[in-house]
């Protein structure tokens, strides 16, 4: 290992390995040597043998008015915290922080639990967390993507899935067009409605929404009447014309599926949350989270009233979900790479069949530790492995105090 250290007073990095020269990041910046000074938060990293100090990996955020980044604060300081435990840099930075040689971003000290203001090189790797579907439309974030393309700087993901394109894209693969339930844009109130005749019971979502935010389900009732459902709101409407009126139906910022009916437990339906990471070119199954629908909700999210349940406890046939959800990583490769990482929502009927609800390519904390665990850890080895550190020995180095197994 090599310490490196911000040094307040001169606002710049040095390294304390004397003898050598030292540099890092994805264009070789020289680090200066200096003995540890005073006011200063120290960084231990790894190294090649040709002295180059690592890996530096970069987390792209947002920024909004008195923030200088937002995002899962707990995610950023629990990737941070391992990082840094087992010898590399993580830093928080947005689209406006970038400069041609170098970035603005933020460190985490774990001497002093506070995020550091600090200049820092190209990173190793980058990871994209942007928070906002906007910000990935901003011009500046396509020509960020497109620079570090052209300097083979390893990044994923490419940017937050669109329900509806994701759906295209799942069904291009024979593999799994049967786990996909009849899906549709909506265009028009005479779509829902012709959808509505056909199937009686019917969930609709926004195209860009997670968390189950917006969705609603439609059932028809008689005299054209429709009994509208959502985890806020239980009514009935005298026909789609005055329930289009309050949800916008006739754009194309919503999609339509068939209601499944989901298996239960202990008379409420659950589903599955998937995470899968790519570790060496290979897509891993690193765990399965199974949530549950409070009393009167429709998802099962656990911020609109979900509950966690045990795996031991629900119906799952974890070879079956390990291949559906390893033909999705390989899918969403070829259509729209690079993809490190997904999670996905899985349901299963009374019938015993799995369908395939969402797709998301910013996965969400889990609740469970050891999934949580796990993932930091593979997290950590794909940064490894994508920047040229050696990985051998992740499993056996020492852990800080604050990553439980």
């Amino acid at each position: 290992m090599i310490d490196v250290s911000w040094n307040q007073t001169l606002k710049q990095w040095v390294h304390h390995a004397k003898g050598h020269e030292i540099v890092w990041g994805a264009n070789n910046e020289k680090v200066p040597f200096s003995p540890a000074p005073p006011r200063s938060s120290t960084f231990p990293l790894r190294n090649t043998a040709k002295m180059k100090a690592g890996p530096v990996i970069g987390i792209l955020s947002s920024k909004k008015t008195g923030l200088p980044f937002v995002g899962n604060l707990e995610t950023y300081q629990r990737l941070s915290t391992f990082v840094h435990s087992q010898g590399g840099l993580v830093f928080i930075f947005t689209i406006n922080d970038c400069h041609k040689d170098s970035i603005k971003g933020f460190v985490y000290d774990l001497s002093t639990n506070r995020w550091i203001n600090a200049r820092f090189p190209i990173p190793d790797f980058v990871y994209n967390r942007i928070a906002y579907q906007i910000d990935e439309l901003n011009p500046n974030y396509h020509s960020f993507l497109h620079a570090i393309s052209n300097h083979s700087i390893p990044f994923f993901n490419s940017g937050f899935f669109s329900k509806w394109k994701t759906h295209c894209i799942l069904k291009e693969q024979s593999q799994l067009a049967a786990y996909l339930p009849e899906t549709k844009l909506i265009t028009s109130i005479d779509d829902v409605q012709n959808f509505l005749n056909a199937y009686g019971k019917i969930i609709i979502k926004p195209t860009s929404s997670s968390q189950g935010k917006g969705i609603f389900s439609l059932m028809k009732k008689k005299n054209n009447q429709v009994l509208f459902f959502s985890n806020t709101k239980h009514c009935t409407y005298e026909n789609l014309e005055k329930l289009s009126v309050n949800h916008c139906l006739t754009s194309t910022q919503h999609l339509m599926q068939p209601l499944i009916s989901r298996i239960r437990y202990k008379g409420y339906p659950y589903d599955f949350r998937v995470l899968m990471q790519k570790v060496a070119d290979e897509w891993t199954m690193t765990g399965i989270g199974v949530r549950c629908a409070g009393y009167g909700k429709l998802t099962t999210h656990v911020p609109e009233g979900g509950r966690i349940l045990s795996i031991e406890d629900v119906q799952v046939d974890t070879d079956v979900v390990k291949q559906i959800a390893t033909n999705v990583g390989l899918s969403l490769d070829k259509a729209c790479p690079p993809v490190g990482e997904f999670s996905m929502d899985l349901g299963l009927d009374c019938s015993s069949h799995y369908w395939i609800f969402e797709v998301n390519s910013k996965p969400m904390v889990f609740d469970e530790p050891h999934i949580q665990t796990k993932a930091t850890r593979q997290f950590y080895r794909q940064a490894l492995l994508l920047t040229g550190f050696d990985a051998s020995d992740i499993f056996t180095t020492s852990i800080s105090h604050t990553i439980k197994e």
